[in-house]
């Protein structure tokens, strides 16, 4: 009897798990009365596809071809692409690896005057997929707004947005960088407001700002970086990074590398800012002033570990100390 009750109890683990193996489909000329099991069989908004992952216990929906505004079609506040789950497991919204041009995924918010997604529930992974042109005003300039928890990964791509790439807003938000890539946006790439960003591996780069180009730790923020790089950004100040006022910066590893401001092209930390850096590199940032790597303006912290290196940094004026100024 025993045999028998847990044969057919691994019958149903076996089952449940391949169940939860399902992948859901979703491109734009695809109909919501679908299964979305297949790609014949696909779905055509991104919205019914989360909802069917959800019935289905999937992890993972894949993205064929461009979708935007006209294809999901839906009478949406602030974003074309509204993702809220009621789970703490993981979903990922990933392309096709390697795919042709006609499949490759993008979500676009072009011509809508919305931001292009918004996380507020659940946790959401991207993979192989451009998130790109939130060219509208205001709110509508935004790639991203995380208010719950997601995730760049391998292959995924922000970028060409008319403002921020990434806004992370709220105490419980959390958005993790782990090989993607957030470049090109006209604002900062990440700007954290009231929440956690976390670099573990990927790229910010060629981004533009008038303060914080690369990642703007806000008040009551947090910016944790293990790994990844921080390039080829432009601001009037704090070109890489900039920690405002009770945000705080944990450096411990990656590099902050051949960005370029006025004043403090690497980082730039305001009063009461604080930057603790354990290991990682800072080089070969450019000042068009003072202090190519980092600045300590009054009432800052900068703690520096013996790993940690910040050298090889340069500024027009050699005066002050072009790699670390404590003002």
């Amino acid at each position: 009897m025993k045999k028998i009750q847990l044969i057919i109890f691994l019958i149903c683990v076996i089952n449940i798990f391949a169940f939860s193996q399902e992948i859901i489909y979703v491109k734009a000329d695809g109909n919501d009365n679908n299964s979305g099991l297949s790609e014949t069989e696909a779905l055509k908004t991104l919205y019914r596809a989360l909802s069917r992952a959800e019935q289905l216990n999937s992890g993972r929906i894949t993205v064929l071809g461009t979708l935007d505004a006209k294809s999901e079609a839906r009478n949406t506040r602030d974003s074309v692409f509204e993702l809220s789950v009621n789970s703490d497991r993981e979903i990922l919204i990933t392309g096709k690896p390697n795919a042709s041009d006609s499949e490759k995924a993008i979500l676009s918010a072009k011509d809508s005057n919305k931001s292009i997604i918004s996380v507020s529930k659940g946790n959401i992974r991207f993979e192989h997929i451009e998130i790109s042109n939130a060219n509208g005003e205001g709110t509508g300039a935004v790639g991203v707004y995380v208010f719950s928890r997601m995730t760049l990964g391998q292959g995924a791509v922000v970028r060409d947005n008319s403002s921020f790439g990434i806004l992370i807003s709220g105490f419980n938000a959390i958005f993790t960088l782990d090989g993607g890539e957030v470049r090109k946006n006209n604002s900062c790439a990440v700007f954290v407001s009231k929440g956690l960003f976390i670099l573990n591996n990927g790229t910010i780069s060629d981004n533009k700002a008038e303060l914080g180009a690369g990642v703007f730790v806000g008040t009551d923020s947090m910016f944790e970086m293990h790994g990844g790089t921080i390039e080829n950004n432009t601001a009037d100040s704090g070109a890489g990074v900039l920690v405002d006022a009770n945000g705080k910066f944990e450096m411990y590893g990656g590099t902050i590398t051949n960005n370029i401001a006025d004043s403090g092209a690497g980082v730039i930390i305001f009063g009461k800012g604080i930057f603790e850096m354990s290991g990682g590199t800072i080089t070969k940032n450019r000042a068009t002033n003072i202090v190519g790597g980092v600045w300590v303006l009054k009432g800052g912290k900068f703690v520096q570990n013996r790993k940690a290196k910040v050298t090889g940094n340069n500024a027009k004026r050699t005066n002050p100390n072009p790699n670390v100024y404590r003002q």
